[in-house]
């Protein structure tokens, strides 16, 4: 008789413990195992349908554990996609040239650690009609500068996603890569088209691992960065339109008057500064 109990406690806990893993069903081969026996039948029975009462505290335990960890990745991917907004957000309000927000852009797009992106990418500009100008590269060498430089819309990666207006994604070098060069080595590629009012600004285009398979997170992140860089762009471009519109004649391009009032304006200003300290 105590043999049999020991054995029902020893199976007892071998019972509560898979219960705790997750392992299902095993409370029914337990009773059946030990049914036979007469001295712990009602004992074994009575317990290991308590633990089957129990075990889904143990399987919500469990799933919300999984729940929470999984909540609290997503929560660090989102805070680090906020914190990259934030500082492409920052360069745009820099005093520097557009060429220079981009590289800059560019350069903090290909050094995201929860992108799995080759630290390799150019962008591109269509700043003359169905035509993309490289404005900005990493990792690009000189042979793929020189070929990279024009690119028409339509022709190779970037040139579709800018006549499609839609991401174009590519996990190897296939027979949509128009541009090729000796040594080339094995790539992937997102292209993500900048767009605004329904026509193409340009294009970002970032090297993939080959075989790296397209994340929906990724082209949701990179869709949202092309979107603020379109904004850039254009708010740029307006003050460009704007300042010429007030200090160029619309008729001539010649400077008007008010430029040449600000002009002088800041000459005597500056004359009585050097004379102050003259």
């Amino acid at each position: 008789m105590k043999e049999r109990r020991k054995k029902s406690l020893r199976a007892i806990l071998i019972v509560s413990a898979l219960l705790a893993l997750g392992v299902e069903y095993v409370t029914y081969l337990t009773v059946r195992y030990f049914a036979p026996h007469d001295g712990p039948l009602i004992y074994l029975f009575h317990l290991p349908a308590l633990l089957i009462i129990a075990s889904p505290a143990f399987y919500l335990w469990r799933s919300s554990s999984l729940m929470r960890l999984d909540a609290e990745e997503r929560l660090k991917g989102s805070l680090s996609q906020q914190t990259l907004i934030n500082m492409i957000l920052n360069i745009s309000l820099e005093d520097i040239t557009l060429e220079e927000t981009l590289e800059k852009t560019l350069d903090c797009l290909v050094s995201a650690p929860f992108i799995n992106v080759m630290r390799k990418g150019g962008i591109w500009l269509a700043e003359e009609p169905d035509t993309l100008t490289l404005k900005a590269q990493i990792g690009f060498n000189e042979s793929l500068k020189t070929q990279c430089g024009k690119v028409p819309f339509g022709g190779c990666m970037c040139g579709r996603a800018a006549l499609s207006r839609e991401i174009e994604y590519a996990g190897r070098v296939d027979e949509r890569h128009d541009i090729t060069y000796d040594g080339i080595a094995p790539h992937g590629h997102y292209c993500v088209p900048m767009l605004c009012g329904g026509k193409t600004l340009g294009v970002i285009t970032l090297y993939l691992e080959e075989n790296h398979p397209m994340d929906e997170k990724e082209v949701e992140f990179l869709t949202s960065v092309s979107d603020i860089i379109s904004g850039v762009i254009e708010r740029r471009r307006a003050e460009v339109t704007i300042r010429e519109m007030a200090y160029y004649d619309s008729l001539t391009g010649l400077p008007n008057r008010r430029m040449l009032m600000d002009m002088l304006m800041h000459m005597i200003a500056s004359s009585r500064w050097k004379n102050r300290f003259s």
